[in-house]
């Protein structure tokens, strides 16, 4: 298990972005983060991926903890996925894989950087497009390869931030039940940010409902909430959102 317990994140300019953040992530599975739109949740994820210093709180794993104050764009438990793919387009799609693979993992797995990146593209079923460049594909494969780039960091947990937001609702429920599996597959703990409820209860062994700035957990609905779903919990959490809560 992972616990992330963040106490208080500030801007520069000392307005508090973030407080009182204390979320578990649980393997294989998906931890929702919902909230309205500029409520803080993508800065939560950036502060994670040690993008964004001077948060106050620490993350436990593996019984070993992690303070905040030496938290860093180097740290090696998260990777991202972010909302558009961000592929290079003048490099095909393998190249792009083998961009993100180190040396370090070439030599853990004794492999080259090109059998790594290709194992990858194959848990995401794109390795038969491997040679193809990133116009020749359709943007919900590209969000699989986004995918694909996250898994050769080995990284722990991947943050998914709205990866489905830019794709039409057909293609977005396929890659929602094919994200599901492959979390479970490949034992990663997973975190994803939206502000869909009914992608949250789809995905989501637990929702965190966050209310607006500073963004805070309002209110967690547990995996027996959702398992037991009635017909007023997509509401309720509606009803919460659409509050102003200061």
């Amino acid at each position: 298990m992972i616990k992330i317990n963040i106490n208080k994140y500030s801007y520069e300019n000392k307005i508090p972005v973030i407080k009182n953040i204390n979320i578990s992530l649980k393997e294989g599975q998906i931890t929702t983060l919902i909230g309205a739109s500029g409520c803080g949740k993508s800065t939560l994820l950036r502060v994670l991926m040690g993008m964004e210093t001077g948060a106050h709180g620490n993350i436990f794993y593996n019984q070993n903890e992690f303070n905040f104050n030496h938290w860093n764009s180097k740290q090696t438990l998260f990777s991202m996925v972010p909302q558009t793919p961000l592929l290079f387009p003048w490099k095909n799609i393998i190249e792009n894989i083998k961009l993100a693979i180190s040396k370090k993992k070439e030599i853990q797995e004794n492999k080259t950087k090109n059998e790594i990146a290709l194992n990858a593209l194959k848990i995401v079923q794109m390795d038969e497009h491997a040679l193809k460049f990133p116009d020749e594909i359709s943007l919900g494969m590209a969000q699989r390869v986004a995918f694909a780039r996250a898994l050769v960091l080995d990284t722990k947990a991947i943050l998914l931030d709205e990866p489905f937001a830019s794709l039409d609702a057909h293609t977005r429920r396929i890659l929602q039940e094919w994200l599901l599996l492959k979390i479970k597959e490949t034992s990663k703990y997973a975190i994803l940010v939206t502000h869909d409820v009914r992608e949250a209860l789809l995905l989501s062994k637990e929702i965190n409902v966050l209310s607006g700035v500073p963004a805070e957990v309002y209110k967690t609905y547990t995996s027996d909430d959702i398992l037991h779903e009635n017909k007023n919990l997509e509401e309720d959490i509606l009803s919460i959102l659409g509050r102003n809560i200061n």
